[in-house]
């Protein structure tokens, strides 16, 4: 009785395996531009509430009265060493390749401000002692609205 080849069907899907001299086609990968004004843009703009309504909401590592009352004395004081510096806009989807977004069409206002969760770091000096870093969080309230542009 004589050997008799079994040939394995490929897998749905799957092209047959090839090997060497089979035809395969070898050469330079593909090269792919890509201009960046096929892509739009998407931006958020703030309108911020005077930084005093802001709410403190957690102070980590957690300080003692006397660190938590110079803490907000730096940030909400009359003289505020820590100021909470709050961006105007941010890229929420922001154009690559060093585009820039043009042209953004904005929509409206948010009717009422929304409260927004910013994180500050804060350094707290004390005399004769190493700073001591504090990670505030803070609830802004903030109007909002949202541009659409495109990148160029």
């Amino acid at each position: 009785m004589g050997r008799q080849a079994v040939r394995r069907e490929p897998e749905r899907g799957q092209a047959p395996s090839k090997g060497p001299g089979d035809g395969s086609v070898t050469g330079q990968p593909a090269q792919v531009q890509f201009s960046c004004q096929v892509f739009v843009c998407v931006r958020l703009e703030f309108q911020w509430t005077p930084p005093g309504v802001a709410n403190i909401t957690n102070i980590a590592p957690v300080p003692t009265n006397a660190e938590r009352r110079k803490i907000h004395t730096g940030l909400f004081g009359p003289f505020p060493m820590a100021p909470i510096e709050l961006p105007a806009a941010v890229d929420v989807q922001p154009c690559i390749f060093n585009c820039q977004c043009v042209d953004i069409q904005w929509g409206p206002w948010s009717p009422k401000p929304v409260a927004l969760t910013v994180t500050k770091a804060v350094d707290l000096l004390q005399p004769g002692q190493p700073p001591k870093t504090f990670t505030v969080t803070l609830s802004i309230p903030a109007k909002l609205r949202q541009g659409i542009g495109h990148c160029q």
